[in-house]
């Protein structure tokens, strides 16, 4: 299971235009050992091709649970 445990340091340096394409490329930061499971890190760059610079520069934070569900 993973949980959203919620995104660091967003920038959105520039608005992209109505109807541009974008594209989306993301670098594993950290892993992190915590009790019942991971938290990782992965920073996300999103492109526009209308664009020289990037548009938004989120670093979403997850929590993977590695423990057996009950039920």
């Amino acid at each position: 299971m993973a949980v959203n445990y919620g995104l660091n340091k967003v920038r959105f340096p520039a608005p992209v235009p109505a109807g541009s394409k974008v594209r989306l490329s993301a670098e594993l930061l950290t892993v992190e050992d915590i009790a019942g499971g991971i938290r990782i890190a992965l920073r996300a760059t999103i492109h526009c091709t209308a664009l020289e610079s990037p548009c938004a520069s989120p670093t979403r934070v997850p929590l993977l649970s590695l423990t057996k569900e009950s039920g």
